[in-house]
């Protein structure tokens, strides 16, 4: 019989260490093991490198060690003076390479360093217009070339979407409406491009989603704009009552197109809504005040505003009043304003420009119908207006909980008691006129919003601005 008990038990032991000295199979093993092991190292250099060669890397290190030795090319050969092809090779040299460094900036995921090499671009363009004018007597004057700048830029940014270049434009154009206030810019054709160039710039701008750019180019706009109506005026080719209605119609076509942008997400459009609305309503006050004495010196020159000055008045209200209109047809895909709404106040705004064009005539005919004196009723009635106004953007905000846009209405009222101080309200005939107009103020808001007055959901309620 077998002696079961010499058998030794052995227990499995998945975790004993391997053998230090391979036997039989495990030679083979090991060493396809170290092969394995040695691919592995080879096709993960080889992925590196392919991967590195692919991408553009090497490409792309170049043309950014060629971009800054370009980039320095065009600092040393103005700084010492050097010939003028010298300047004109580092400058194109910096032009071609400041766009393909940004292609391939884009292309690993850089946008920092594409913007900065667009910057450089624009730079390279500046010295080639410099050398240009001054070393080969090309015939560019200073608005000129800032005009080929505004536009170089622009077409760079529409290119590109690049903000960098939107934001020369910007600059270029801010240069240019402080130029010509300051007088180195004399009205004519370089003058006059200035609304086509904002009005590219602000497009390019809601392409990019750009709010802040879409904010400063509007505020350039209006800097433009009072620095030509001031020089006019002093000139005394417009009267102040045509500046005044002209500015309640800039401000208002601001108003709702800030207000459009809002509804469609658009950044930055609180700030627009609150300053907008600031331009249209102190223009309101300053009618106000000529509808209670409209023998001030001030408003002399009415009837004597120049011709072309009118032409141009017409243009600035009726482009107002198309983007006013337009701004509103926004509104109403968003439930935010009433069809009837939209009419009714695009033809309430029209009367304005309308009422003034024909002023004289207006106030004899308001006189002759209702046997009272137009002035000082008609300065009764708009600072009801602005009463309106006031009360029905306070309401707004609070229930927006935009308590910014409390402390600008604010300042309206403080602005409205002290243009107002001198009236008499108890006299019972200038206290009713006055209520009317805050009265028909809020009651045509009201009818303008009524789809947002019949929303059941107010969770929208921090994103849009009412009217």
């Amino acid at each position: 019989m077998p002696n079961f008990n010499q058998i030794r038990p052995y227990v499995a032991n998945d975790n004993s260490p391997l053998a230090q000295t391979p036997r039989g199979d495990a030679v083979g093993f090991n060493a396809v093991l170290r092969e394995r092991q040695k691919q592995r190292r080879e096709m993960a250099f080889q992925s590196a490198f392919e991967e590195f060669t692919q991408k553009n890397n090497i490409g792309f290190w170049l043309s950014a060690l060629i971009w800054a030795g370009f980039g320095g090319g065009v600092l040393w050969a103005f700084y010492t003076s050097q010939p003028t092809g010298t300047r004109i090779f580092a400058a194109i040299g910096l032009i071609w390479s400041g766009l393909w460094t940004r292609f391939l900036a884009l292309d690993h995921d850089n946008p920092r360093l594409a913007e900065v090499s667009i910057l450089t671009t624009l730079l390279g363009f500046i010295a080639l217009m410099v050398t240009a004018t001054v070393q080969m007597g090309f015939p560019l004057s200073l608005p000129a070339g800032l005009l080929i700048f505004i536009g170089a830029s622009l077409f760079v940014s529409l290119i590109n979407k690049s903000v960098t270049a939107l934001i020369c434009a910007i600059a270029g154009s801010l240069f240019w409406a402080a130029m010509q206030i300051e007088g180195y810019v004399e009205s004519g054709i370089y003058s006059l491009a200035i609304p086509a160039v904002l009005a590219l710039t602000i497009l390019q701008a809601i392409r990019l989603r750009s709010g802040m750019s879409i904010l400063v180019a509007a505020i350039i706009g209006y800097i433009w704009l009072a620095g030509t109506a001031f020089i006019a005026f002093n000139a005394e080719q417009i009267s102040a009552l045509f500046l005044a209605s002209g500015a309640a119609l800039v401000g208002n076509a601001h108003l709702r197109s800030a207000k459009a942008a809002e509804d469609e997400g658009t950044a930055f459009t609180q700030w627009q809504v609150a300053f907008s609305w600031m331009i249209a309503n102190g223009a309101l006050l300053i009618l106000a005040k000529y509808g209670l004495d409209p023998f001030d010196p001030i408003w002399a020159g009415t009837q004597n505003t120049d011709p072309g000055l009118r032409l141009a008045w017409l243009v600035v209200v009726g482009v107002s009043l198309a983007i006013y209109f337009v701004a509103n047809v926004i509104r109403t895909r968003h439930n935010h304003m009433s069809v009837f709404g939209v009419i009714l106040t695009t033809f309430l705004l029209s009367m304005l420009p309308l009422a003034i064009w024909n002023i004289n005539a207006l106030a004899v005919y308001f006189t002759s119908v209702t046997n009272m004196p137009f002035y000082p009723n008609a300065g009764l009635f708009l600072y009801g207006i602005v009463t309106g106004n006031i009360m029905f953007f306070i309401s707004n905000a609070f229930r927006r909980h935009h308590y910014g846009k409390v402390v600008v209405a604010l300042l309206a009222i403080l602005a409205l008691a002290y243009m107002a101080a001198d009236i008499d309200l108890i006299h019972q005939e200038n206290w009713v006129i006055w209520l009317a107009g805050t009265l028909a103020s809020i009651i045509i808001a009201l009818m303008a919003v009524e789809p947002q007055l019949t929303e059941q959901d107010d969770g929208l309620r921090d994103s849009v601005s009412s009217s």
